[in-house]
């Protein structure tokens, strides 16, 4: 599964380390679905597999990166840039 994977996380493609290295599964079946870095596999668990709260999740995400925070105009277009940047990944 690490050579499939090509040694990335299946969620955020980092580079696996070998202590940070987790099989995920699926906890209602148990069968395993992919290895993911400690970080990712922390976010499955936090949101309890909850396909809606991770579109929530996204959502409240993107909608924030676009909103002008007061008092700090540079952060905001610091958001708004990273976001940008994001648009030209497939």
């Amino acid at each position: 599964m690490l050579i499939f994977q090509d040694r990335k996380c299946a969620v955020c493609n980092d580079t696996l380390l070998p202590k940070k290295t987790v099989v995920d599964h699926c906890h209602d079946s148990g069968d395993v679905r992919g290895l993911l870095c400690y970080h990712c596999n922390n976010a499955i668990g936090f949101i309890k597999e909850d396909v809606s709260a991770a579109l929530r999740l996204i959502d409240y995400i993107y909608t924030n990166k676009m909103r002008k925070l007061p008092g700090n105009d540079s952060l905001s277009q610091q958001c708004i840039d990273e976001r940008d940047e994001g648009d030209d990944n497939p």
